[in-house]
Formats: C-alpha cells, structure tokens, sequence
C-alpha cells in the first residue's frame, strides 16, 4: 500500500512539472541582468493566459513589443510585480483592437500599462492610466445600476453616451469629468461627489447636439459642484426640483410633481413667479370661519389661500412650514396671531392693498406683495 501511494504522489508531481513547464515553453524571455526576466514571445493557444510571477526561476518584470499583439478575443492576466511594459505590448486600438488585459489597479503593473486594461473585480469597465490618472476610459456593461470602481479620478470623453434607463453613481476619487461623458442619455441619473471642480466643458458633459435628453443630477447644490454645473440637476432631498445656477444665484427651474405639495430644499433657493404659480395650492373650504392654533401647523403645501369669510387665525396655524411659499389672505377685517406663520423661511404673504392682513405681514418683516 505504502509502494502504491508513493507511486500515485510521483505521477501527480510529475504531471504539475510537466504542466508548469508547458506554461514555460509557452513563453520566450530574456535576462535583464538583475534577477529579472522581460517576456519577448507567447506561442500559446486558447482565449485565456495567466502570466507567470517567474520564468526560468527568475522574477517577471515586463512585457516587450508585441507579444500579445493582433489577439483581440485574449484575456491576459498579469502579475502585480511586473514594471517594465512596452507601449506596443498588446497592439494598437486602431488596429484590430487589444485584448482584455486584467490585472490590480492599485498594482504597479497597472500604473505601468501604456492601454486600457480591466479590473477583475468589474471587468465591464475599461480603465486606463494616462498622466497620473487612473481613467473609466469605456463601460461595456447593460444599463442599470452602475458602481463606477473606487479609485477612479477621471470619466473620459463619451464614456457612458447614449446609454439609458441607468443609475451611476460616482467614487469620491472622481475629480474630473470630461466632455460628452454622459452625452445623448436617456431616463438617467448621476450622482456627482460634492468635490467635482473640473468639467472640461461645462456644457457638454451632460447634454450634446443641442439635445437635453438627462433625467436627473444629483449633487450638494452648496457645493462647487453645483456652481460649476450649466445644466439642470438635482438635490438628493429635493428629487422634483429641477435647480439651476442663474447669474450666480441658485435657482428652482421646473418641477415634477403628481399634483401633491413640492418638498423644497433646505437652503436658500430663488423661484421665478412662472415656477410658483405651477406648485400645488391648497385652498381651504369657502366656509371657513376660524382657523385653530396649530391647525395647519408643520403643513407641506406650497402655497394656501384662505377663503373670505374667515375672521380669525390662530397662534402656530401655518408655524414651522419650511415648504409654505405663498399665502393669500383675504380684504376686509381679520383677526391673525403674531406666531401664525412663524418658522416659514420661505413664505410670501399675498393681500389686497391696505388690507389688514397686508399690514399685519408688514408689521411682522415678513416678505408681501400687495395685490
């Protein structure tokens, strides 16, 4: 028994020398005189090679010209200690295309790849190192969610054009984003960092042909993003809110709404009458005497009319409405608490001219227009 095992474990080193040593023969290289070997040849078959971390005993440090040239339908797989590779190792794009070459992006290897390579964590998006970067240079994926990977600091020209129906949310690594990135979408949405300070060309790399085919931007409208952007895009805590940056001042554009009130940013924001006028309005029953204190206190709404009849309103009726707009109260007399609209950053108090409502507004330096 003990003569049959010993054999059985021979024939299996045996068989693993014979296949390390045809992944060897494989491979042609040459000494580099410190230790290293750079690959000058591959005559192997098949759709996959895994190159090794050493051949002949001696480290692999680099791939030389054309080795892997004019292999298209190839995935290669690197070691991360290679250093040394030469900018013609894999062939050109222009000419019938370059392999898949997967490998670290963190690595060395990837840093020093002259073409785009793959991560193998998410093969799906194409990167490249140019200038220091590390660049999302294509996406090869179907619309959806998309993750683009950690560690990514530029999107290239054109990289997720014409795609649709996809949400694609951006590492905090990206600092820049070039023209056209997400030219010509459809039904999509993005989300920026908040750091974002470069777009090659403010107006292209959202929109293109003059088209306006973006869904949704999201992003910290305080931030320098939002400055910098020439496009309509959105807060994360405001999705109906279309806002723009006009003249410098940051502004409420559009609005999508199923008819139910507008939840508004938080910060300061400029609305155009054209804008107001398309929020909801709530208009209390014509039969309304009193209003209680804090009847509406805390509302949503965006904007409220109060019916003639009423005579009174409460303390708090209307308090603590960030999203309340516009209020119009009636002619004629009308008795309103100090504290009825207090906390509503955001109101405008509409009355007829020399209405006591008007005057009451007034005397609390609240915003009025006097109709």
């Amino acid at each position: 028994m003990r003569v049959l095992c010993t054999a059985i474990i021979t024939a299996c080193l045996l068989l693993l020398c014979m296949a390390a040593s045809a992944d060897e023969a494989d491979f042609t290289w040459q000494e580099q005189g410190d230790g290293t070997v750079i690959i000058t040849a591959w005559t192997g078959t098949g759709d996959q090679v895994t190159v090794p971390e050493t051949l002949g005993g001696h480290e692999v440090s680099g791939i030389a010209k054309g080795v892997f040239a004019n292999k298209p339908n190839l995935t290669i797989t690197l070691p991360d200690g290679i250093t040394n590779i030469d900018k013609n190792a894999f062939g050109s794009v222009l000419n019938g295309g370059i392999p898949r070459v997967l490998c670290n992006r963190t690595s060395t290897t990837a840093q020093h790849l002259s073409c785009q390579f793959y991560d193998p964590t998410n093969a799906e998006q194409v990167l490249r190192w140019q200038n220091g970067l590390l660049k999302l240079v294509r996406y090869e994926g179907e619309p959806g969610n998309v993750t683009v990977l950690s560690g990514v600091q530029y999107i290239s020209d054109s990289v997720f054009e014409k795609i649709g129906d996809c949400c694609i949310i951006l590492p905090e690594s990206v600092t820049e984003i070039s023209n056209y990135a997400f030219a010509s979408t459809y039904k999509l949405t993005v989300y920026l960092p908040d750091h974002v300070t470069t777009f090659l060309n403010h107006t292209l790399p959202f929109g293109g042909n003059g088209q306006y085919y973006l869904a949704k931007i999201f992003c910290d409208p305080e931030s320098e993003t939002a400055a910098l952007l020439n496009v309509p895009f959105r807060a994360p805590e405001a999705p109906a809110c279309l806002l723009s940056w006009v003249d410098g001042t940051l502004t409420l554009t559009d609005i999508e709404t199923d008819g139910g009130p507008v939840v508004l940013p938080s910060f300061e924001i400029s609305i155009p009458p054209e804008v107001m006028n398309t929020l909801p309005c709530f208009t209390l029953p014509s039969d309304t005497v009193r209003i209680e204190a804090e009847a509406f206190r805390g509302c949503g709404e965006n904007r409220i009319i109060v019916p003639a009849g009423v005579e009174s309103i409460g303390a708090y009726a209307f308090a603590d409405s960030p999203n309340l707009l516009m209020i119009r109260f009636p002619s004629g007399e009308i008795s309103i608490d100090n504290t009825c609209l207090s906390n509503c950053p955001h109101v405008t108090v509409y009355a007829p001219a020399g209405s006591a409502a008007l005057l009451w507004a007034q005397g609390r330096g609240l915003e009025t227009v006097a109709e």
